[in-house]
């Protein structure tokens, strides 16, 4: 009998949204929520899918002229990045040999009520989900990586940059860029506080990633580049002034993207955080890719960023819990036994 328990962090991205296509830099940073994958050996293969969905789902595995597919009772799939990770798996056959298993694919911790919170729950669980695919083997972490990134892109139409999934393997705070998909680990700069908030408003990325591809080019896009480009190099320098700085000018340089684009970053109250946060001598801005979901506040004062974050939350943002720029949130774990 084989059981897995593999888990991995959600993400923030702090700089470098929509940029990080193009090749420039991107900064993102774990978030002490996580997806966790639980597979232990049974009598058919099934998947429950907490924080998505409460009925089990039971399917087959078949064999057809692409390789290996899953087969679903109730016709198209109700997982699809169970689909993706396994079907994109060159230890497919492997599995399915020495299946079945049911699989619990566990996302709880990135809802709140009903509402997906836009912290990467989907990148996190194909890394946790590669990653018990991967269980045992010699190369497991290469092969977690290559397959949680092939796996992600496919359920994004090849538009994402995976700047999600690197967080989710490495966790704590990382420069990525897509050229090469390499995390490179950073500290976090000294007297840098921050506070994340939920906007209450889910955000679909992948209808703007779409919006995105579809559009000519604007210059913008080429000045948003170079924004983030400078705003990395502050994070790298590890300067918490600087990096105030570089990223108030990287959301003015994004509020310019997405009006050229007509994305609607800054919609659902960021415009409004931002502002204030000029006024109080902070740095607030969306992460990922906007119109939604969470944002962050940053400054050099702890006690200016709660009072911030008190007036988000009478704007009717959520500020949510986290130990970011406190501890370094763990990356990917596994845990597998064999009998």
């Amino acid at each position: 009998m084989r059981r897995v328990v593999a888990s991995a962090p959600g993400k923030l991205v702090l700089c470098g949204e929509y940029a990080v296509l193009d090749g420039a830099p991107g900064i993102s940073a774990a978030l002490d929520r996580r997806a966790t994958v639980t597979m232990t050996a049974a009598d058919r293969w099934s998947v429950t899918c907490p924080g998505f969905a409460d009925d089990e789902y039971t399917f087959s595995i078949a064999s057809d002229t692409g390789g290996l597919r899953l087969r679903w009772p109730i016709g198209a799939s109700p997982v699809p990045l169970l689909d993706a990770v396994l079907e994109e798996s060159t230890r497919f056959v492997r599995f399915a040999e020495d299946g079945p298993y049911s699989m619990i694919l566990d996302t709880t911790a990135f809802h709140v009520d009903g509402n997906k919170l836009g912290l990467g729950s989907s990148a996190a669980l194909a890394a946790a989900l590669s990653a018990a695919l991967a269980a045992g083997e010699d190369d497991g972490e290469s092969t977690t990586r290559s397959l949680a990134l092939a796996a992600h892109r496919r359920l994004q139409h090849g538009r994402g940059s995976g700047i999600d999934v690197a967080t989710s393997l490495a966790g704590g705070l990382i420069r990525y860029t897509a050229d090469d998909a390499m995390a490179e680990p950073l500290a976090w700069p000294e007297g840098l506080c921050v506070a994340v908030l939920w906007s209450g408003v889910e955000a679909r990325t992948s209808k703007k990633l779409a919006q995105l591809a579809a559009a000519p080019p604007h210059p913008s896009r080429s000045a948003l580049q170079d924004a983030a480009a400078d705003a990395a190099a502050a994070w790298q320098a590890g300067d918490a002034e600087a990096v105030l700085t570089a990223t108030q000018v990287w959301v003015t340089a994004l509020a310019a993207f997405s009006d050229a684009y007509g994305l609607d970053v800054l919609a659902a109250g960021h415009a409004d955080l931002t502002a204030l946060a000029r006024e109080q001598g902070l740095v607030y801005k969306p992460c990922g890719a906007g119109g939604g979901d969470v944002g962050v506040a940053l400054g050099t004062e702890a006690a200016a960023v709660d009072t911030f974050a008190h007036s988000a939350v009478a704007r009717g943002f959520e500020r949510l819990p986290s130990k970011l720029g406190k501890a370094k949130i763990e990356g990917l774990e596994v845990e597998w036994t064999q009998e």
